[in-house]
């Protein structure tokens, strides 16, 4: 089982060194403010009407077959292990959780997957790499992660108050030892 989630992520680390020359492009970061702080404060998406999230990088028809056999093979695994109650590698507290009734849900809303896309409540989002990691793993790969993955996982947790108590915007933030909240 652990063999299957390393090849994933030597997979993710692959496809990530393609992307190393764009990404050294992509440092204008205020370095006073974390990278989840000035996500969330971007972010002025309307709730009540679907919305595609695009990767300021590449567009999903950019991206190579392989790309997506290895965000499929990513997503495919991380449900698996979800189902099978196999959660100690994956964030469930933060990211995506498995219900009793075996739906997934991050925060208050249901989560789903259709090959190339990430639908959230009723926004739609693309299947990348990096958005992935963010909404499944503990400890995900930083390699595979991009600033536009973090804008939408940070516009995620905000629009399902995933990182509230009891999943309610009146609530207090839930406290964790976790590494994602930038």
């Amino acid at each position: 089982m652990m063999v299957a989630i390393e090849k994933a992520l030597i997979n993710c680390d692959d496809a990530a060194d393609d992307d190393d020359a764009d990404a050294d492009d992509d440092d204008d970061n205020d370095p006073g403010e974390s990278a989840f702080e000035s996500a969330v404060g971007d972010s002025d998406i309307s709730d009540h009407e679907e919305t595609v999230i695009q990767n300021n990088a590449a567009s999903v028809s950019d991206v190579s077959d392989d790309e997506k056999t290895v965000m499929s093979v990513n997503v495919d695994e991380n449900i698996r292990l979800l189902l099978k109650g196999q959660t100690r590698a994956l964030d469930t507290v933060y990211g995506v959780r498995k219900m009793h009734d075996n739906k997934l849900m991050i925060g208050n809303a249901p989560k789903s997957f259709d090959k190339d896309k990430i639908i959230v409540g009723n926004k739609v989002y693309e299947n990348d790499i990096g958005l992935v990691e963010l909404l499944f793993k503990k400890y995900p790969d930083d390699t595979c992660i991009t600033d536009n993955d973090k804008k939408n996982y940070a516009t995620i947790l905000k629009d399902t108050n995933a990182h509230k108590k009891y999943y309610k915007s009146k609530k207090d933030i839930r406290e964790n030892a976790s590494k994602k909240i930038y």
